[in-house]
């Protein structure tokens, strides 16, 4: 996440030089474009692309045209002459970072992590005792210290339900085709197994485990000649491996009528009495969903076209779904996992109200997580997020309190209502916060990010933009304090709308540092098509 905002800074201010040089004597004329237009017809629409040409890269035009590009950019960045400066400052800024954790998960009493160390390439598995300890921190696994180089990485990690193994899906090269190792928890021994191909760029990957912990379901891609050379990376399928087994010996489950597309993610319940398949058709928003009792019999709950776009299992032996059937914001219903039929499913929590005064108006839902006490469910309104809290019966309950202007990008139940929060802001580095259900009070933890950077003169200011179509785009603009509005500032503007991705506060850095000291604005327009 810090990496894809930081570049999304970084070619934004690129774009802007190149905007302001366009016309400067100081460096080479721009070579010219050729001229190799591309018409296509779309339902009737003519529509030319002057820029085809580019796409095909053993053009030798391709690369003379790039290679003169590159030239000119560097000639007018050289001859900045706050270059040195600025370059120095940014840095002393990366070099300043802190240690961070991510993709906590709570099992058997451990709390595990990836943790990112400023030193070094890829982050490591731990496992510490609690949010608050990191000191009790054991590595499980560190892929510097296996490939040397920083060339392996972990694409993902499960530990079993009593927390005494964890699955490692490991993939070498940036590759993302993995297997799943396994390692004891406790000493970080790496266990005989190796389960080949349970992640891939196209479709992803997931593993649980279990009731006993004696093996995980996993999916798992074709293998060998199962499928011609085009498909290798397609078909995704659930088994089931035993540990201690040889993987070709591993269990078929379900998934040879799944689409070619097929995206597939695993949930085991917290007695591991039931398995949770969901599926998605590829990108296009639609899920199927299956749960499997402990006799090995499956139950499809849902279909591509139902409206249902995630399922979780819940600690009370019940289903909850985030339905947008005739509720676009979101609605969660909630069935029994005994008879798992969507007719008999129950609103407990409706769809947020679309107009009004408040803030929070048109909020969609983004998130939801089911705990022994609380149903947390996470809005997305405009860009930031809120919380609320209700029982299983929908009626509200507490929720934590956030930051203003923040976002909740994780939620990580530690039990008996209590769980951790993954909060970010704008101008302060991210934090985890403890909620306690008990208490109602919200905590900083001790694995909470921090950094140098200071942003106690700068502001964030929400305001709307009024599209054409008299539509209000909300508009996050981060500026220095008593930043005179004459309209002589720099401005960078940045959005994105697409696949439902949606743009949140988030921790804006050392670039946005920099550029507020050389007089710069930052504005983040949250636009349409990635659902704020």
């Amino acid at each position: 996440m810090r990496f894809a905002h930081s570049l999304q800074v970084c070619l934004g201010i690129c774009i802007s030089c190149l905007t302001a040089f366009a016309q400067s004597p100081q460096v080479p004329k721009p070579p010219d474009t050729p001229k190799h237009p591309v018409t296509d017809v779309y339902h009737g629409v003519s529509v030319t692309d002057d820029y085809r040409w580019l796409e095909d890269w053993n053009d030798p035009a391709v690369k003379q045209w790039s290679a003169a590009e590159n030239a000119r950019t560097r000639a007018y960045f050289d001859s900045l002459p706050s270059r040195a400066s600025v370059k120095q400052r940014f840095q002393q800024l990366v070099a300043a970072r802190s240690d961070a954790y991510s993709y906590l998960q709570s099992r058997g009493g451990r709390l595990f992590a990836l943790k990112y160390q400023v030193n070094k390439q890829q982050p490591m598995l731990v496992a510490m005792q609690s949010a608050n300890d990191p000191g009790s921190a054991k590595v499980i696994y560190d892929p510097n210290a296996e490939s040397g180089n920083g060339s392996a990485s972990i694409e993902f990690y499960t530990p079993s339900l009593d927390g005494k193994y964890v699955a490692v899906a490991i993939s070498e090269g940036g590759s993302e085709d993995c297997s799943a190792y396994v390692y004891d928890a406790a000493t970080g021994k790496e266990l005989s197994d190796v389960v080949p191909r349970v992640n891939f760029a196209t479709a992803g990957g997931s593993i649980d485990w279990n009731a006993d912990g004696s093996g995980f379901y996993y999916t798992r891609y074709p293998q060998g000649n199962e499928r011609p050379s085009e498909d290798a990376n397609f078909y995704q399928q659930i088994y089931f491996h035993k540990l201690g087994t040889d993987p070709k010996q591993d269990v078929y489950l379900i998934g040879k009528d799944f689409p070619r597309i097929a995206e597939i993610q695993l949930q085991t319940s917290d007695d591991g009495l039931w398995l949770l398949a969901s599926v998605a058709n590829g990108d296009g928003g639609q899920f199927e969903h299956f749960i499997m009792d402990s006799s090995g019999h499956w139950t499809q709950v849902t279909k591509f076209d139902d409206g249902i776009v995630s399922a979780k299992i819940g600690p009370d032996d019940s289903l909850y779904l985030l339905s947008r059937k005739d509720a676009p914001r979101g609605q969660i219903l909630r069935v029994a996992l005994t008879h798992p039929d969507l007719s008999l499913a129950r609103v407990i929590v409706p769809q947020s109200s679309r107009i009004g005064h408040d803030e929070n108006a048109g909020a969609s839902i983004q998130g939801y997580f089911p705990t022994p006490e609380r149903l947390y469910v996470i809005d997305i309104a405009g860009g930031p997020s809120r919380v609320r809290a209700f029982d299983d019966q929908g009626r509200p309950l507490s929720a934590p309190p956030l930051p203003p202007i923040s976002a909740v990008y994780q939620v990580v139940n530690v039990g008996n209502g209590d769980a951790l929060f993954y909060i970010a802001t704008f101008l302060e580095p991210p934090a985890w916060y403890s909620f306690s259900a008990a208490s109602s009070k919200s905590v900083r933890t001790a694995i909470s990010e921090t950094s140098e950077l200071k942003f106690d003169d700068a502001e964030v200011v929400r305001d709307f933009a009024i599209s054409k179509d008299g539509t209000r785009v909300p508009i996050s603009i981060i500026r220095r304090k008593g930043t005179k509005l004459d309209g002589a500032n720099p401005v960078l503007l940045y959005g994105y709308g697409g696949f439902g991705i949606s743009t949140q506060p988030y921790f804006v850095g050392s670039e946005t540092r920099i550029w507020l000291d050389q007089g710069g604005v930052y504005a983040i327009a949250n636009i349409r098509g990635g659902g704020e």
